[in-house]
C-alpha cells in the first residue's frame, strides 16, 4: 500500500496501475489532439499563404485598373478639351456668318461711332484679358486637378476676341 500525502488516503497497487494508465491514456489522447492541431495549423499556415498570394495578385491586378482608369479619365478630358474647343470655333464661326449675314442684309449698326474711343477701349480689354489668361495658367500649373478645367476656361477665354 502507498501512502498519500492526505491523511488517511491510501491506494493499493491495482489502484496505482489503473491510475497510471488513465494517465498514459490521457498523454496519448493529449498527443494525438496536439498532433491534429499541429496538423490543423500546418493548413491553415498553407492556406493563409495561397490567401496572401492572391491578395497579392489582387491587389497588383487592382494598380494595373487603377492606371488605366486615370489614362481613360486622361482621355476623356482631352476628348472633352478637342469637343470644347471645336464648338466654340463652331460657335464663332456661326456668329460671324450672322454678322456678314446681317451687314448684307442692312441690318449693321456700329456700337460706337467714335473709332479712337473704340480702339482704347479694345487695348484695355486685351490687356484684361492677357491679365486673366496669366493668371488661369498660373492656377492651371500649380495645381495638377483643376489643369484641366483651367484649359478649359483659357479655351472659353481665346474664344472671345477682342478686335
Amino acid at each position: 500500500m502507498v501512502n498519500s500525502k492526505k491523511p488517511g488516503f491510501k491506494m493499493t497497487e491495482k489502484q496505482l496501475e489503473k491510475k497510471i494508465e488513465e494517465l498514459q491514456r490521457s498523454i496519448g489522447d493529449t498527443e494525438s489532439e496536439c498532433s491534429a492541431t499541429d496538423t490543423r495549423v500546418r493548413a491553415m499556415d498553407k492556406q493563409r499563404s495561397a490567401l496572401a498570394l492572391e491578395l497579392e495578385a489582387a491587389a497588383s491586378e487592382c494598380d494595373e485598373l487603377r492606371q488605366q482608369e486615370q489614362g481613360t479619365r486622361q482621355d476623356v478630358d482631352r476628348a472633352l478639351l478637342e469637343k470644347t474647343a471645336k464648338l466654340l470655333r463652331t460657335s464663332r464661326l456661326q456668329m460671324a456668318a450672322r454678322a456678314l449675314d446681317d451687314a448684307l442684309a442692312g441690318r449693321y449698326k456700329p456700337a460706337v461711332e467714335n473709332k479712337g474711343a473704340l480702339k482704347a477701349e479694345a487695348a484695355s480689354a486685351r490687356d484684361k484679358q492677357a491679365r486673366i489668361v496669366e493668371v488661369v495658367q498660373q492656377l492651371a500649373s500649380s495645381n495638377a486637378s483643376i489643369a484641366m478645367q483651367m484649359e478649359r476656361v483659357l479655351l472659353h477665354i481665346s474664344a472671345v476676341e477682342v478686335a
